[in-house]
């Protein structure tokens, strides 16, 4: 069920939702982001919704959530701070992993945990040094990050 809300609920709602990805629930965060109407997605929800990209490790859709939040607010310095260290993060990352997982694929003409026919894929251990570098409070005390 779509949610169209007043904006005193929805800064409510948004900060719950902050509270759930605190908290390491991050499944029902995702779910009531989904909830609220396309119409009543802010900066917050997008910031929020790239949070919640990055724990399950969707960075480059994250990456696009964390543009969106920038560009509604380009001087919310937590918005322009996530996006630049995920952009640090993915591309030191991507670089590392690419030539890795390409080496994996080649050798064993299978496919490894990160890799996929030469292409970087998600894992937990790319979603755990992403988390660190970039999420602070929002990560902190979850198991995988």
């Amino acid at each position: 069920m779509v949610i169209n809300i007043k904006k005193e609920t929805l800064e409510s709602s948004l900060q719950e939702i902050r509270d759930f990805i605190e908290n390491g629930d991050i499944s029902v965060a995702e779910r009531e982001l989904e909830e609220i109407n396309t119409e009543n997605r802010s900066a917050e929800w997008h910031f929020l919704k790239g949070c919640v990209l990055t724990h399950k490790g969707w960075f480059h859709d994250a990456q696009r959530h964390f543009i969106e939040a920038c560009e509604i607010d380009p001087d919310n310095e937590e918005y322009l701070e996530a996006k630049q260290s995920l952009d640090n993060s993915v591309n030191g990352y991507s670089d590392t992993w690419s030539s890795t997982a390409t080496e994996v694929n080649e050798k064993d003409k299978k496919k490894s945990l990160c890799a996929d026919s030469g292409k970087v894929l998600s894992c937990e251990m790319c979603a755990e040094c992403v988390c660190e570098c970039f999420c602070e409070g929002l990560c902190e005390g979850l198991g995988n990050c």
